[in-house]
């Protein structure tokens, strides 16, 4: 194992000489400093991140951090939740098909939050994946004129079809005894983000016992429409809710320098963010043509402005071990890709 993480770092060495890297992430942190996560002019390039060590080892170096007396961004404590669990729409539908799920894994999804909800406070975002994504592309939906009568229709259509997906799924949890209750953004999120009175509303639901259940979805913001995706919901939720961890579910087993299905992909073990850049760069990536909300992409760009906000990111693969120990805040993450903000240190 220790030669295989040699081989692995000398080929991450390889990947990181690129030349085009500073450009790609120069394109990254103009996006992240426009969505507020405030990077500087310079991307700052390191050797490649070390693997891993563990979850919830309270801060440790490689370790989920977050505790219940931490506090973060503005002040926020973080303790209104442990997880906050997104599920990649890829991994529990099949994105090439109309309204298809993948029963397989989402199965194993749901038993692995049965497992933990009585002992870790959850809240669950899902991606639409084949629910919705069609029908958003097809009308225009994404920044389409409400004045518009095809895009409204398209934004019918939408909200019915990523809907459907939140009752499926809701479904299939309260079937496992999860008290799950679905939650619909579109009556409460706007450009801004969540309301306050909205944020209140989930936090009491997780108090209570209950698993909160929100979706990618079309909302209106002003004469506009636009597709909130679930990873957008995300972002604002770790803000508000600081919890201890926020774990990406997907269809692969991480993030890797090109997509996977490519020869010479490499599993990135750990991606480092600071104020003026990342650790770790060279990433390629792809995406559904149908796709509205900007793919892997926009996964790892919110992943790193959560991280710099100062919640630990894990991104593994749906139903795998690695998922079942950032659900459970302990044990070693032997795949999987955490993504961390460095801390100076005193």
């Amino acid at each position: 194992q220790r030669k295989r993480r040699k081989q692995i770092e000398k080929e991450l060495k390889e990947v990181f000489a690129q030349p085009e890297i500073v450009d790609l992430m120069n394109k990254a942190r103009a996006t992240l400093a426009g969505a507020g996560a405030g990077l500087s002019e310079e991307v700052t390039q390191t050797s490649p991140p070390p693997p891993p060590s563990s979850v919830g080892s309270g801060g440790g170096r490689g370790g989920v951090r977050g505790t219940s007396t931490e506090k973060g961004k503005k002040g926020k404590e973080k303790g209104f939740c442990d997880v906050l669990v997104k599920l990649g729409g890829a991994a529990v539908t099949n994105k090439s098909e109309l309204e298809t799920l993948d029963e397989d894994t989402l199965s194993s999804v749901i038993r692995q939050i049965a497992a933990v909800h009585r002992s870790r406070r959850l809240v669950v975002v899902h991606g639409a994946g084949s629910f919705g994504h069609f029908q958003a592309k097809e009308f225009g939906v994404q920044g389409g004129s409400l004045e518009d009568p095809r895009v409204v229709r398209g934004f019918a259509e939408t909200r019915a079809s990523v809907t459907k997906l939140n009752t499926k799924i809701v479904d299939a949890l309260v079937r496992e005894k999860v008290n799950a209750v679905g939650l619909s953004p579109c009556a409460f999120w706007d450009s801004r983000g969540c309301s306050a009175a909205s944020v209140e509303i989930i936090r009491g639901l997780v108090g209570r016992g209950f698993v909160p259940v929100l979706h990618g979805d079309a909302i209106a913001c002003g004469d506009r429409s636009v597709i909130l995706s679930g990873d957008k919901i995300v972002a604002d939720l770790a803000e508000v809710l600081r919890p201890k961890v926020v774990l990406f579910l997907s269809n692969v087993n991480g993030i890797y320098n090109k997509p996977p299905s490519c020869e010479g992909a490499i599993l990135i073990p750990r991606i480092e963010v600071v104020p003026n850049g990342w650790s770790c760069v060279g990433i390629e990536f792809e995406s559904a043509a149908h796709d509205t909300t900007g793919g892997m992409r926009g996964k790892v760009e919110e992943a790193a402005a959560i991280a710099l906000g100062g919640v630990d990111v894990v991104v593994a693969r749906a139903g795998s071990e690695a998922a079942l120990v950032a659900l459970r805040g302990k044990g070693d993450l032997e795949d999987g890709t955490l993504v961390t903000s460095m801390r100076p240190r005193r």
